[in-house]
């Protein structure tokens, strides 16, 4: 009798960043604090902010010091972090381009800044 492992790609997993992500993209207006929710960790995202500052940060609760603003003079702004989620914060068009892993685990960034 033979037992099968099936391999399935965890967070730890370095070949599910080391190949190309899987696209995925969305365009939409922010009014206010917008959470993405990706269907799968990122390998990295990239914002594009057509209208106006966007503060990015990855917990609802982060303080004006956790926040990154990514400005439309210095669009597109590249984000190599593995992720399930990330809040946009402002009143702006936007485009959002994520590369996506096979990874499906539920990951929950920890630390300051981060839920």
């Amino acid at each position: 009798m033979s037992n099968y492992y099936i391999h399935k790609s965890g967070i730890g997993s370095s070949a599910a960043y080391q190949v190309s992500g899987r696209p995925w993209i969305k365009s939409d207006s922010a009014s206010g604090a917008t959470t993405i929710d990706f269907p799968q960790v990122t390998k990295a995202f990239t914002i594009h902010s057509a209208s106006a500052d966007l503060d990015v940060y990855f917990n609802s609760s982060a303080t004006a010091t956790e926040k990154l603003t990514v400005k439309p003079a210095e669009c597109p702004v590249r984000f190599e972090v593995k992720c399930r989620s990330v809040i946009l914060n402002g009143t702006a068009d936007y485009q959002l381009y994520a590369e996506l892993t096979g990874i499906e685990d539920l990951y929950s960034l920890t630390g300051s800044g981060v839920g």
